[in-house]
């Protein structure tokens, strides 16, 4: 996505969660990094990479929350093959 000054950007450095989300205006562009509300310090820049319109806000939000639930679901099926492999084990099986 190419960004421009003055654009309000949404962005996140974990696709994870939606905790870590922030918001700002960019404020400066150089090829594919972004730096936002005049932090123009190079340990400020963003990669436009992990960047998004603030107008898609609320739906990343959604999409972040089902992914941080997936991951969820899928630790939890995992632990039953634990729990399984450890009963396993304790009845000698193998």
């Amino acid at each position: 996505m190419a960004f421009k000054v003055g654009q309000r950007i949404t962005w996140t450095g974990s696709l994870d969660t939606p905790a870590g989300l922030r918001d700002g205006t960019v404020t400066k562009v150089k090829g594919d990094l972004l730096w936002v509300d005049n932090q123009h310090r190079p340990e400020d820049c963003i990669y436009a990479a992990f960047c998004w319109p603030f107008e898609v806000r609320d739906e990343l939000v959604e999409v972040l929350q089902k992914r941080a639930d997936l991951k969820k679901a899928y630790d939890n099926s995992m632990a039953l093959v634990y729990q399984l492999a450890n009963d396993v084990k304790r009845r000698g099986l193998i």
